[in-house]
């Protein structure tokens, strides 16, 4: 069996009452240190192999403790050996997960996609290989052509994201941006740490901003407003992905 963690919170008397089902239909319970609490479950070794259904059984529990209190949320994955070794994790990381609770308190994620129009010029693929051009030159001369148009899709995602950036400064504390590409297209998303107070007027002004119809040179091809969430954007990284101590599958 291995002691599986969701997430660490401040509050933990606030939480005890809380009710939530964990991976696998566990028992969650929370182990209390110094000020922080960690909500845990023991759960069997095939859980070490993530799957949808415990994937979302482990999302339900962190969002269960988010409505109550504030958390730092970790992702599928920290699984410890005991519950003394859940202790550690919160003596040992007293410090940084306490100034990451502090920046969180009262927030949430919030986030908003854009989806840009793409090019022929492939500038979204991975790699690039040779076409079957009859000289060197023809085929220096067409990957100049798709660096160029490549350079061009990376300002317009800089430009669509700083766009979305300024609309919601004014109600979030911080934000971070990130592109990727699906089917020839690039997807600017941007995640901001909103106070919960602030989250009506977000979805109004992203109205506003999705009736503007344009967020770079080009109009979008659509927007999409997500939230509210816990905070994994803004978790420590180490933190959402695997703390010290966690052994992997």
């Amino acid at each position: 069996m291995k002691h599986l963690v969701y997430c660490v919170l401040r509050d933990a008397q606030a939480a005890r009452g809380v009710a939530a089902a964990g991976v696998e239909g566990s028992r969650v319970s929370l182990m209390a240190e110094d000020g922080l609490a960690a909500a845990f479950s023991l759960v069997p070794e095939m859980c070490l192999a993530p799957s949808v259904s415990r994937a979302a059984a482990y999302a339900r529990v962190v969002q269960v403790f988010h409505e109550t209190a504030t958390v730092l949320p970790f992702r599928y994955g920290c699984f410890l050996e005991s519950a003394g070794a859940v202790v550690e994790l919160l003596r040992a990381r007293r410090r940084e997960f306490r100034e990451s609770l502090e920046e969180l308190d009262g927030c949430v994620e919030m986030g908003v996609r854009v989806l840009l129009s793409g090019r022929d010029s492939g500038a979204c693929r991975k790699a690039v290989h040779a076409p079957n051009l009859s000289s060197a030159r023809a085929y220096l001369a067409d990957r100049k052509t798709h660096y160029v148009r490549k350079d061009g899709d990376d300002e317009e995602s800089v430009a669509a994201a700083e766009k979305v950036r300024q609309a919601f400064k004014e109600l979030a504390v911080k934000s971070e941006a990130e592109t990727s590409c699906t089917d020839g297209r690039r997807l600017v998303s941007v995640f901001f740490l909103v106070p919960r107070d602030n989250v009506g007027r977000f979805h109004e002004t992203f109205r506003q901003l999705q009736s503007a119809g344009c967020c770079a040179g080009r109009s979008p091809q659509g927007m999409l407003v997500t939230g509210p969430w816990p905070p994994y954007s803004f978790a420590c990284r180490d933190s959402v992905q695997r703390p010290h101590g966690v052994s992997a599958p």
